[in-house]
């Protein structure tokens, strides 16, 4: 912006005039140019500043919701691999038949969970009836889930994998769970559903304990959106769906994400993470409060603002002020002059139009220049004052009549008036007319009067933009944040500001009037614990003649405090005082910023300790920076996590030692495809660890790495007692129906390999077995099962197997013996329970034994089948006997 006069100033005033105002303009309009540039930098580095500082919070919490997101999909990935573990066993155990065993598993599975996850353990059937349900010793009525979406999945579908349901109202609970739910099959045919019911609200609570504030949530969803649990007023959003606000569902792709959004349910602005659980179509989303993160670093960014603000508009409403007065102080000396040089135009005929009013009649004259003002030439002009008054604007014209009136009445001693008249082309433009009655009547009325017409347009524009130049300034006076200072020591060691910006106020509540008399009230307002640190940098300062730089706490009046950050470099005077020029201004949000870092580093640590199992996490320098006690005890280590933090990777390798730092590596040596990895390792002494390795990245860059080991000692035994129970008959002790089948199938995958004999199937049958459940009970017919089981043990080569296929039912497996020799065997067995009664709490119970027998070929289910045929022949010709399938069946 420059400040210039109208283009006609210089041609109405007086060479003299132009030649005196010009270079005064000039460098009154160089001085506001420089004061515009001056803080237009200022302004542009603090903007930046500002930008800077909201960016880098910004991503600071992105990071530390980014890390919990991942820890909590490592927690809820292992907690479903757990339940998914629970389920197939109970759907393998069902499948078997053995209602004591699937009771059995129950119970294992019940004391595997924490307490108030489980809500019940159903089974249903294949028409979606429960048939049982661990709430209810009896089912009742008969209660239909065959409508649910998880009973229609594994009903149609027919796939054997885990299903998650969304939160549904348990028919025979009445509370609401989510459903994890596997198929059950009894010879490859659908058989019904295994139900492990899971309270949301475990889950909730689970995630609220982490995160206390509702201003902080952790979400877990299905791929689908379906909620599962939140860790606040999850009641609130039971049954609903997430939207597109979620970045997980706007990227299904997408392993893990950051968004911000504004949330559905209670309309908190927050900064999410999401990440999948690997294996399972599960998301878990953490969001952390944008107020709770941000608003100290906005409310320091707009306080910083506000008082640049004020600062700013000071500094400039002082400068224009003082160049406003100097121009117009100039500008008046200059009017005078030139007011003299246009009545000397005006008496020459120069520039200006005139007219000349007979004021009885209203006779006008004009002349060329008056006429070509308004784009006419004179002979097209009535010689008439209406001929003026017509071209006046309506709304200036009773100002410019008043005007008039007043000087024909002797009220005023001459007539001069701004207004606009009409142009030819239409267009409005500024005049100034000024004039005087040159001859009066002996009453005083005016007779005739003479005038001058001048065009003021360029000069009323320019005072617009002038006008509009000040108020953008005076908008900006409020902006300079903190002061601009001279400081003075004198050599008797007084002190005082002899200039400081009006920004004094606010940085050390003072005026300027106060500091120049005195530096005392500044110095009253310094931080005790900081005041001798300060006033030993200005000394030395002075004696050194060096840059003053120093940042200090300063307590206000109401006791809060603030940090500020002073700069200045001294100079010697004459008279042996040092002088100062600097610049000071509040640093607080800095140091807010800083300890806000501080607390979202002692969430994450709190996280950490909360972790159930060791932490080692490396920087991207692969230097130890995290690492727990936990770690240690796992590995067996005489040594606490403080004794490994700062290790290089190649000394925490040494300080392990070989046997108990391979697990470091392992992930690293696989395929690069996937990041994250999860291995099992032997710790020794029958300990079992699971350690997860997760990559620190960001936008492809790695930061570091972490490691999370935990004890899965229990898990695997639990694992090995649960595989025992799927594949072993607990009252016979032999292999049940699904382990003995799977031997019979790899035995026939085996023989299309070999020559010779591929082996025999025998189907044993115990004669008439219901008479001694209906004579004697089941507790002794569970004896006579179990003294069966132990002569067909008893009885079989090694490498044969034999199992139990339900209720009185069993088959032996002979490996590589041709169809006469399974014959004869066959016999033996049938002479051996035939001649060995069954001793039994109520005495000696003779039983005997139907046998069908087939030879093995390419397929284990028509081996069977004929088998079963040979023992249906066997029982319908008079039991107690040996039949033989039919060798070319088997051949086909």
């Amino acid at each position: 912006m420059s400040i210039e006069p109208p283009p006609d100033a210089f041609d109405r005033a007086g060479p003299a005039a132009a030649r005196r105002l010009g270079p005064v303009l000039r460098r009154v309009a160089i001085a506001v140019l420089a004061l515009f540039v001056a803080l237009g930098v200022h302004w542009s580095l603090l903007l930046r500043g500002h930008a800077e500082q909201q960016a880098n919070a910004e991503a600071r919490v992105h990071q530390r919701s980014a890390q919990l997101a991942h820890a909590l999909a490592l927690q809820v990935g292992t907690l479903v691999t757990d339940i998914d573990y629970m389920v197939r066993t109970l759907a393998d155990t069902r499948a078997a038949g053995s209602e004591r065993e699937f009771l059995r598993t129950q119970r294992l599975v019940e004391a595997g969970l924490p307490l108030g996850a489980l809500v019940q353990v159903a089974v249903a059937d294949a028409r979606g009836l429960v048939v049982h349900s661990n709430l209810r010793d009896d089912v009742g009525d008969p209660v239909s889930i065959g409508d649910r979406a998880h009973f229609v999945f594994h009903a149609d579908a027919g796939e054997d994998r885990l299903f998650i349901s969304e939160p549904v109202l348990g028919r025979v609970s009445g509370r609401w769970s989510v459903q994890f739910t596997r198929r059950i099959e009894r010879d490859g045919v659908f058989d019904g559903v295994v139900v492990l019911s899971i309270a949301p609200e475990y889950l909730s609570s689970s995630f609220r304990d982490i995160f206390p504030d509702p201003g902080d949530t952790v979400l877990l969803a299905r791929e689908d959106g379906v909620y599962l649990a939140r860790s606040h007023r999850f009641d609130e959003i039971v049954g609903d769906r997430a939207g597109l606000t979620h970045a997980f569902m706007r990227a299904p792709n997408a392993r893990e994400g950051l968004s911000r959004a504004a949330s559905v349910v209670d309309g908190t602005d927050r900064f999410y993470a999401f990440h999948r659980v690997d294996g399972y179509p599960l998301v878990v989303s953490v969001g952390l409060d944008a107020s709770a993160e941000l608003d100290t670093v906005r409310d320091a960014i707009a306080a910083s603002r506000v008082e640049n603000a004020v600062a700013t508009g000071v500094v400039l409403l002082a400068g224009v002020l003082l160049a406003w007065m100097f121009l117009l102080r100039e500008r008046n000396s200059a009017a005078l002059a030139d007011s003299r040089e246009r009545l000397e135009l005006a008496l020459a005929g120069g520039e200006l139009g005139t007219w000349d009013l007979d004021v009885p009649s209203g006779n006008t004259r004009f002349d060329e220049r008056w006429a070509a003002m308004l784009g006419y030439r004179l002979a097209e002009l009535e010689e008439s004052v209406a001929t003026w008054e017509n071209l006046v604007h309506p709304d200036d014209w009773p100002a410019v009549d008043a005007a008039l009136a007043r000087h024909l009445s002797g009220r005023a001693a001459h007539y001069e008036s701004e207004h606009r008249m009409r142009h030819r082309d239409g267009r409005w433009i500024w005049v100034l007319d000024r004039g005087r009655v040159v001859e009066r009547a002996a009453d005083g009325s005016a007779i005739r009067m003479t005038g001058t017409h001048a065009d003021i347009t360029s000069r009323k524009l320019a005072e617009a933009a002038i006008a509009e130049s000040r108020e953008r300034l005076e908008k900006l006076v409020a902006e300079v944040p903190g002061v601009v200072y001279q400081f003075l020591m004198r050599p008797d060691g007084s002190t005082c500001f002899p200039y400081a910006s009006p920004g004094i106020r606010a940085v050390y509540g003072v005026d300027a009037a106060q500091a120049a008399a005195s530096a005392e009230k500044v110095f009253e307002i310094i931080h005790p614990d900081d005041f001798e640190r300060v006033t030993a940098s200005i000394r030395e300062s002075a004696e050194r003649l060096a840059p003053w730089r120093c940042e200090y706490r300063v307590r206000d009046a109401d006791g809060s405090v603030r940090w500020l950050l002073g700069h200045s470099n001294p100079q010697r005077l004459a008279s042996g005082a040092t002088l100062w020029h600097g610049y000071i201004y509040d640093v607080t949000e800095q140091h807010l910023a800083a300890a806000e870092l501080e607390v979202g580093r002692q969430r994450l640590m709190t996280l950490l300790e909360r972790f159930p199992g060791g932490v080692l996490m490396e920087d991207a320098r692969d230097v130890v920076v995290i690492a727990n006690d936990t770690l240690c005890e796992l590995f067996g280590l005489s040594l606490v996590g403080a004794d490994l933090i700062g290790l290089g990777h190649a000394e925490l390798v040494v300080r392990l030692g070989p046997e108990r730092s391979g697990w470091l590596h392992e992930p690293e040596s696989a395929a690069r495809g996937e990041q994250r990895r999860t291995i099992e390792i032997a710790a020794g002494a029958g300990h079992a660890l699971e350690v997860d390795w997760v990559p620190i990245l960001r936008e492809g860059e790695r930061l570091g790495r972490v490691w999370l080991v935990r004890d899965i000692s229990e898990r695997k035994q639990r694992e090995v007692a649960l595989e025992k129970l799927a594949a072993t008959d607990t009252l016979t002790g032999l292999p049940n129906r699904r382990s003995f089948l799977s031997r019979l199938s790899e035995a026939a995958r085996d023989a299309r390999h070999r020559a010779g004999a591929a082996g025999v199937v025998m189907m044993l049958d115990i004669d008439h077995f219901k008479r001694v459940n209906d004579t004697w009970g089941h507790a002794v017919g569970d004896e006579v099962l179990q003294h069966f089981a132990e002569v067909v043990r008893q009885s079989l080569r090694r490498g044969d197997a034999a199992g139990r296929l339900g209720g009185e039912e069993f088959a032996v497996l002979l490996p590589g013996t041709g169809a006469e020799d399974g014959r004869v065997l066959a016999e033996r067995l049938r002479e051996r329970i035939e001649t060995q009664p069954a001793v039994t709490s109520v005495g000696e119970i003779a039983i005997t034994v139907s046998i069908g027998v087939a030879a093995l070929g390419k397929r284990a289910e028509q081996a069977l089948e004929l088998a079963d045929g040979a023992l249906y022949r066997a029982k319908s010709s008079g039991r107690n006997r040996v039949c033989v399938a039919d060798a070319t069946a088997v051949a086909q």
